[in-house]
């Protein structure tokens, strides 16, 4: 039942369209992204996109999901084929094909969930989750603690209330009415061994609202030195956050990637830019950067942060107008920021293994 209601949520978008099929053949619409491989451009394609997103579909087995040619792989590219269908927009200046997202990993991995009504604290039970895989190789960066500011401190204030701060100082990001992102270091103390008493507080204009997360899910391979690629975490807390939005996560392509695209940066962080010296802890900031090098599971940007904005998303903004003149403005997540080399900062590449813990996890009552 939980997994026929999240597929129904994902494709809900999908079945309203009454539009036909449009063949590739035509030399007006030789330029659009074909999804399901199958030379149309039809509801297919959507549903196709949002497997991926998903984390329930293969990424060997299509030709393209990145629809609008501009390197990030999101909710925006399945929107954009509807509208397309509906001739809410034309596929002008829509280029050709790009690379693919040949950095995607795809494996078999097992997750520790913790129960925090449990005495405890290093009390866990065990799930598998399995995406068809078509790169395994993996990254062996150590995992460092600190966050680096490049140069002069550009962090600004942020206000996006998706963006959460927990207690025992770090970040987090809503993906979900229930499930909020992290990065596995801020939830596990690898020192004792032992889960970390945590809550969550969402920080807005009008209040400040407290949390007690109900479990918490980590990768077991996080323990492994040589793998801390594997830093990342959910915390499932039962009241409903849909009020307070929610980020969607998406793929940087090696076309985004090699272009050095942008992507902004946002958390809690320890230290404050000048201007808020002084100010009590728990004010959201974020920084714009680039993308300027990449691992096979992580992006390495240049956007400032710091101690405290760990588990925080990195994201890239995007958006289109149709015809009609309606907007849509979307904030995909391309990684989870956990950790820093030098003077680089860098985040967990969201791939297919990360899209299915997060999107289509069966052990999850979204």
């Amino acid at each position: 039942m939980r997994n026929k209601k999240r597929l129904s949520a994902l494709l809900t978008a999908a079945v309203v369209l009454t539009a036909s099929a449009v063949s590739m053949s035509g030399s007006a619409v030789t330029t659009v992204r074909d999804a399901s491989g199958d030379g149309i451009i039809y509801l297919n394609d959507v549903i196709t996109t949002n497997y991926y997103l998903s984390g329930m579909y293969n990424p060997s087995s299509v030709k393209s999901f990145d629809f609008d040619g501009n390197g990030i792989i999101s909710a925006m590219d399945s929107s954009k084929i509807q509208h397309y269908l509906l001739h809410n927009i034309s596929d002008d200046g829509l280029p050709g094909s790009v690379g693919a997202d040949s950095q995607a990993v795809a494996t078999t991995r097992t997750y520790m969930r913790h129960y925090y009504n449990s005495s405890n604290p290093a009390s866990y039970t065990e799930y598998s989750l399995t995406v068809d895989p078509y790169d395994n190789t993996v990254s062996t960066n150590n995992n460092a603690t600190p966050r680096a500011i490049i140069g002069d401190n550009d962090m600004i204030r942020d206000y996006d209330t998706a963006v959460v701060n927990l207690s025992i100082g770090g970040s987090g990001f809503i993906v979900s009415d229930h499930v909020i992102a992290t990065a596995a270091h801020c939830v596990y103390n690898t020192e004792t061994n032992s889960f970390i008493d945590n809550t969550i507080k969402i920080v807005d204009s009008n209040n400040n609202r407290t949390f007690t997360p109900k479990y918490v899910d980590i990768c077991k391979t996080y323990f492994d030195p040589d793998h801390r690629d594997y830093d990342y975490a959910l915390m499932y807390v039962e009241e409903d956050l849909s009020e307070y939005g929610r980020l969607q996560l998406g793929v940087a392509t090696d076309d985004y990637i090699n272009k050095h695209g942008e992507v902004i940066a946002s958390g809690f962080p320890e230290t404050y830019p000048s201007n808020y010296q002084g100010q009590p802890y728990g004010i959201r900031f974020k920084a714009k950067g680039k993308i300027i090098g990449v691992t096979p599971l992580d992006i390495l940007y240049d956007a400032d942060v710091i101690g405290g904005d760990s588990g925080g998303p990195v994201y890239a903004e995007e958006g289109f107008t149709t015809n009609s003149g309606e907007r849509y403005d979307y904030k995909t997540v391309v990684a989870i920021n956990v950790a820093t080399s030098g003077t680089i900062n860098y985040g967990l590449k969201i791939t297919p293994d990360i899209l299915k813990f997060y999107m289509n996890n069966s052990n999850i009552e979204y």
